[in-house]
């Protein structure tokens, strides 16, 4: 890929560094015009100096036009490769806070019959406060399945497995419509939550 060759040519300490950046502002929701930035450039050129060893960042339209497009390619390119080792996989979805915003996560699993090698993908993220999310999230999975059905036909749904709290079952029952026993809820935090409903009530 386009990437792997980036990497080869400007070494991989440089390209690590850049995709380091990259996540670094993407997690902290730092605009990527910072790139630009004099003082950023300048902490970069004092961090090299001290490492005697000089990283070059691009600007912030070659991080957003050059750099991510080659790092999602390559993404993809390594997500398809262990999604072909599948012969099912199973979704688990759970809710998180990042940022002071509420998003529900889905994850898939997947086993390599032949090795029993497990693997796992976090490829989905929906807000919590968009609209019907629990549709969005079953949206989200068929889109899934009917891309991932072209390139891997044998490919099937085991399962998908939440946590017991209300908004997680209503997003349960949104996504297996037609095969509601292929969903289940988190046992250990339905233990936990008696756990705490007897010690709230003192019993």
């Amino acid at each position: 890929s386009r990437f792997i060759k980036r990497a080869e040519k400007e070494g991989p300490d440089q390209i690590s560094a850049q995709a380091a950046a990259v996540v670094w502002f993407t997690d902290a929701q730092i605009p990527f015009a910072q790139f630009d930035n004099d003082l950023f450039k300048e902490f970069c050129a004092k961090i090299g100096h001290i490492q005697n060893e000089v990283i070059q960042f691009g600007s912030a339209k070659t991080m957003t036009e050059v750099l991510l497009p080659q790092l999602y390619s390559f993404c993809v390119a390594k997500m398809l490769r262990e999604i072909a080792k599948w012969s099912a996989f199973f979704v688990t979805f759970d809710g998180w806070k990042r940022h002071g915003r509420k998003f529900v996560s889905q994850t898939y699993h997947g086993i390599c019959p032949s090795t029993f090698t497990y693997s796992q993908l976090l490829l989905d993220l929906v807000e919590m406060r968009t609209e019907k999310f629990e549709q969005t999230l079953a949206a989200t999975l068929h889109f899934r399945q009917e891309v991932w059905t072209k390139d891997f036909p044998n490919l099937v749904l085991a399962g998908g497995l939440a946590d017991a709290a209300a908004n997680m079952q209503a997003a349960g029952r949104s996504l297996f419509q037609d095969d509601p026993d292929d969903f289940s809820r988190c046992m250990c935090h339905q233990i936990q939550l008696v756990w705490k409903d007897s010690r709230d009530t003192g019993q």
